[in-house]
């Protein structure tokens, strides 16, 4: 969700479904007449109990940690809305991160076998998990450069709070064991574009595989929008990139 549907108090949207507060529901879920707000980050609104399970499970438990303490830098600001472009995708980037880690958990790899896989579920085809690592970039992020340049959108406190985040719920349960990497290369590990990789010798850094990501989110990300055509958020989906 964009931020402004965050903290609008008019604009409540379920951080899982996007079901608006002012909508009539029709459907059969039970949702709350007023939605509740996660307790911990006091960003995320929630339709339904089932709603927020479903979220901190699979998504927002990294992206609470974020919100969390970005909070505390800004001095318990209310509201700390971003300030360019890249810290605006952070929420996006940490919600993905932790949608491919426990994506690559529960697809541990046999010899031989491809992690590009679809996977059926509830009749809906999802993605496997090294299908997020083929989407369209720009032709500086294709390969990895032999120097590490960082832009200026990964010197700033909030992007040094998410890799810190990402670091550490790398190793949490990590089934990467070869013997235990450091919290840095699990975490790259994570994004996959090193297995996507010819030259072997080349090897994309942390820091270069978020340039690309964030790279990717600029060419292939969907906008959510409402009955009318307005955007009220963003989303990435690498089966649906194919058809753009």
């Amino acid at each position: 969700l964009t931020e402004e549907e965050n903290y609008g108090d008019e604009n409540r949207r379920c951080a899982r479904c996007f079901f608006s507060e002012r909508n009539v529901d029709e459907t059969t879920v039970a949702r709350k007449q007023k939605f509740g707000r996660c307790s911990k980050c006091k960003v995320a609104f929630y339709c339904s109990r089932s709603c927020q399970e479903e979220d901190w499970n699979h998504f927002h438990k990294l992206e609470c940690q974020y919100y969390s303490k970005r909070r505390k830098k800004s001095g318990n600001a209310p509201n700390f809305y971003a300030t360019n472009a890249e810290e605006d995708a952070i929420p996006l980037l940490l919600r993905t991160f932790s949608a491919l880690k426990i994506l690559r958990d529960g697809n541990q790899q046999s010899p031989g076998e491809s992690l590009n896989n679809e996977v059926l579920h509830d009749d809906l085809v999802s993605c496997g998990p090294d299908h997020f690592s083929s989407l369209m970039v720009s032709s500086e992020h294709i390969k990895p450069s032999q120097t590490e340049t960082r832009s200026s959108a990964l010197s700033g406190t909030s992007i040094k709070i998410a890799i810190d985040i990402m670091e550490k719920f790398a190793i949490k349960g990590s089934v990467y064991d070869k013997p235990q990497r450091d919290k840095n290369s699990a975490a790259n590990s994570v994004w996959g574009y090193n297995n996507i990789v010819d030259d072997k010798r080349a090897a994309f850094t942390l820091h270069q595989s978020i340039e690309r990501t964030l790279n990717a989110f600029k060419k292939n990300n969907f906008g959510i929008v409402d009955s009318l055509h307005s955007p009220f958020g963003e989303g990435v989906y690498p089966c649906a990139a194919l058809l753009n």
